[in-house]
């Protein structure tokens, strides 16, 4: 019953691909982002400005890695006892909306005007998200959770929307890496470019693919 994601490259390759040059060589690389929800199995491409190690989603730019990564870049960090952390999950909630799942400013000293359904203090999703692998530069999978805020729930409660009154919005896998664009591959004489990947990630659901 589990979902199979042929070809992931080309799925990426019409809006979800961004190039840039590469510093090493003459070779132009090519940035494939996509997303697949759980729901309706549906793959979405993803624009996360050629970074691998950021991920754009909702109009919010995520980090997929830590601050206290050893260059500040897109470096591995370190685990426990010197090793790599391969894997790495934590909740990130958007700079803009911090602020605003601080309590309301109560109407003419009523404390109950604050965070009710009339009120956009804490309206806000959290995003939680487990991701592999640190140990990769060029490239970065897993899963995002969407979630609502308490306070969001609360002034759910008095919406028709059924996904304002539950904590968990929606659940997804992402899966962006860094390639050589497949026109800068040398293949004349006896030269010959061969590669493949596969992944598999929880509950039966695995990508597949071949460059």
């Amino acid at each position: 019953n589990g979902a199979v994601a042929s070809g992931g490259t080309g799925a990426a390759r019409s809006n979800g691909a961004a190039g840039q040059s590469s510093e090493n060589s003459k070779l132009t690389t090519v940035l494939d982002a996509v997303e697949l929800t759980l729901n309706d199995k549906k793959i979405k491409n993803l624009d996360n400005f050629s970074n691998a190690a950021q991920l754009v989603v909702d109009g919010i730019m995520i980090p997929l890695l830590p601050e206290a990564s050893e260059s500040g870049k897109n470096q591995a960090n370190q685990g426990t006892n010197g090793g790599t952390a391969f894997t790495r999950k934590f909740n990130h909630t958007p700079k803009s909306d911090e602020k605003d799942t601080q309590a309301g400013t109560a109407e003419n000293g009523n404390p109950a005007a604050s965070n009710t359904a009339g009120d956009a203090n804490g309206k806000t999703k959290t995003y939680e998200v487990e991701v592999c692998c640190s140990n990769l530069n060029y490239l970065k999978y897993g899963m995002l959770t969407r979630k609502n805020s308490k306070s969001a729930m609360q002034a759910g409660e008095s919406s028709s929307q059924a996904d304002a009154k539950t904590e968990q919005v929606g659940q997804s896998m992402f899966l962006q890496g860094e390639r050589t664009d497949e026109k800068e591959i040398p293949n004349d004489q006896n030269v010959v470019y061969r590669g493949s990947w596969y992944g598999h990630i929880a509950n039966a659901t695995s990508w597949s693919g071949n460059a």
